[in-house]
């Protein structure tokens, strides 16, 4: 499983068009992710300004478009980037992204994609 953090209004997108596919895909060519070991260091690095995230658990297995680990900033920590838009199929499970007085911590409580439309 690799993870993806995003914002909290996505899903709409990904429950309208069957994929997702950020605006900075475009852009990068591939979407950031993280394995489980890397979301909250992520996120309290790139994301400690926001609230309302959420977090997509993603099967690699099911991804069809290429996902490969590598670090494009010089460091020795590799991430998966997605070359490719992800389909709904490979997002088994979304939380929110619990955010606390000393940054985030890893979700406990998982809903499956359709289930959160009332979000």
């Amino acid at each position: 499983m690799i993870y993806h953090i995003g914002a909290k209004d996505i899903i709409k997108g990904i429950i309208s068009t069957g994929f997702y596919k950020p605006g900075g895909f475009i852009n990068g060519g591939f979407i950031h992710c993280s394995t489980k070991e890397q979301v909250i260091t992520v996120a309290n690095r790139f994301y400690s300004d926001q609230n309302d995230l959420i977090l997509l658990e993603i099967d690699d297995v099911k991804l069809k478009p290429n996902v490969v680990y590598e670090n494009l900033e010089g460091g020795s920590d590799l991430f998966p980037h997605v070359y490719g838009p992800i389909p709904i199929r490979a997002i088994t499970s979304v939380a929110m992204l619990p955010k606390e007085m000393n940054g985030f911590s890893f979700p406990q409580d998982w809903s499956s994609i359709e289930s959160i439309l009332t979000w």
